[in-house]
């Protein structure tokens, strides 16, 4: 996630991000990796997490804008009906979606809501990468994936690579 969100902030135009968690079961945000800021302001954001109005995302999968301060652009993560984290984008000025950038945000959140949703399976965290299941985790990986973006990204998930059929990769049997 390190290299990646500064990628995805300069992409669609934010100078600073931060990546909220979302716990399901106790409903909460929680803060979990932050770029653009100064290094010590953790807890100034921990505290403008309602200023960023990200419990929004429990009842939209779009991309939204703050009302309380449109700098703020949210990005919620989701697999499939459950939030697994919001990415919070911050200009100087507002950050502007045109049609391609909408489009990119959006394949962004379901990629990233894969990848969180993946990270939380106790399987994946025990195991270390087999280089002979990519292959059939890629092809699990496509059937998810939106049909016109088959080449956007590969992603290990141990458990779909280990039982190949009929895994929900969400890890909900």
């Amino acid at each position: 996630m390190e290299k990646v969100l500064p990628l995805i902030g300069n992409l669609l135009g934010a100078d600073r991000f931060c990546l909220v968690d979302y716990y399901e079961n106790t409903r909460h945000f929680d803060l979990v990796f932050f770029g653009g800021y100064p290094p010590d302001y953790r807890f100034a954001l921990q505290r403008r997490l309602q200023e960023m109005e990200i419990e929004k995302a429990l009842s939209t999968r779009d991309p939204f804008y703050s009302s309380v301060n449109p700098n703020f652009l949210c990005i919620p993560f989701y697999f499939r009906d459950i939030l697994e984290a919001v990415l919070v984008l911050e200009g100087n000025g507002s950050i502007r979606l045109d049609e391609e950038k909408r489009e990119a945000a959006q394949i962004i959140s379901r990629f990233l809501g894969l990848f969180m949703s993946s990270t939380r399976l106790d399987v994946n965290r025990r195991y270390l990468v087999d280089q002979n299941d990519l292959r059939r985790a890629r092809e699990i990986q496509l059937n998810f994936l939106p049909k016109q973006h088959p080449k956007t990204c590969l992603l290990y998930t141990s458990d779909a690579a280990d039982e190949l059929d009929g895994v929900d990769l969400g890890g909900r049997r």
